[in-house]
């Protein structure tokens, strides 16, 4: 299923940009004209919902016929089933998620010499995060947890951490040490590598989710979010692109500026932030 309008644009939502700002939705008072007045048989109408999902709120923003409003129950159903299952392949947070599972499995001495199966799902989101972290230079990477490991504890002391502990960590981390040799497999070339893909498994999921959507419903527009952090837009509500609000982290700062997008993805790294100190 390919997304025509979004081509050239996918993975872009999975690169997370510390910006220190949060992403708030705007609603179109446009996209909403017609209804309960008896819109133009053509007119597009809209259609969401919204539900906790991969440990945020997901929300679907749907703008369609009205005659295609029974599509768009479907398809919503369907998505609701389907996050759960991507969330039980790419969650780090659930010990029972095909990711923990593999995780584990790269802490066994025979992963050096048997590699992993790690199945098409996984596979599929690994060889879009090494190609980002070859196109970043190092600065975007799935493997960086062990390091951010020992800075947490460390800020958790309130001291610096030894040498030695950051020597180790940096032994298990680099994309490098992965091997994607197909068919739904992985080696590594250093004992106890470990995947996080918290910064890229929402994108993977727009991604899919905006695949899908254009497969039954081709013509429509939709804004599709996880909690303000990762958004995909698709398509044009109303001839003016979606409109996202950009405000301050600062309750007293405001509303800073307003962008408008269109087949575009949007990401931020939190909408909140978090700050350890030393």
């Amino acid at each position: 299923m390919g997304l025509s309008r979004c081509a050239g644009l996918r993975r872009t939502a999975r690169l997370a940009v510390r910006l220190g700002l949060g992403l708030f939705f705007l609603a179109l008072a446009s996209g909403c004209a017609g209804e309960g007045r008896g819109p133009k048989r053509n007119a597009r109408v809209a259609y969401s919902d919204g539900w906790l999902a991969m440990g945020t709120l997901f929300e679907a923003d749907l703008r369609v016929r009205e005659s295609e409003i029974p599509i768009a129950k479907t398809w919503l159903d369907w998505a609701r089933v389907e996050l759960v299952r991507l969330e039980a392949i790419y969650s780090r947070h659930d010990a029972e998620s095909r990711l923990s599972a593999v995780n584990r499995l790269l802490g066994e001495p025979a992963a050096l010499e048997q590699g992993v199966e790690i199945g098409p799902a996984l596979e599929a989101v690994l060889v879009d995060s090494v190609s980002v972290w070859r196109a970043t230079g190092g600065a975007f990477d799935v493997t960086v947890g062990p390091l951010v490991e020992v800075w947490q504890r460390a800020a958790e002391r309130g001291e610096w951490p030894s040498v030695e502990s950051l020597r180790r960590a940096k032994g298990r981390v680099g994309s490098e040490r992965l091997r994607l040799v197909g068919g739904g497999r992985l080696e590594v070339d250093s004992s106890r590598v470990r995947i996080d893909l918290d910064a890229v498994a929402k994108g993977a999921a727009l991604d899919h989710l905006g695949d899908a959507l254009a497969s039954v419903l081709p013509d429509a527009a939709a804004l599709l979010s996880f909690g303000q952090s990762s958004t995909l837009a698709i398509g044009d509500p109303d001839g003016q692109g979606w409109i996202l609000a950009v405000k301050s982290r600062d309750p007293k700062g405001g509303q800073l500026a307003t962008v408008r997008v269109r087949d575009r993805a949007v990401s931020v790294s939190s909408s909140l932030g978090s700050v350890s100190e030393i």
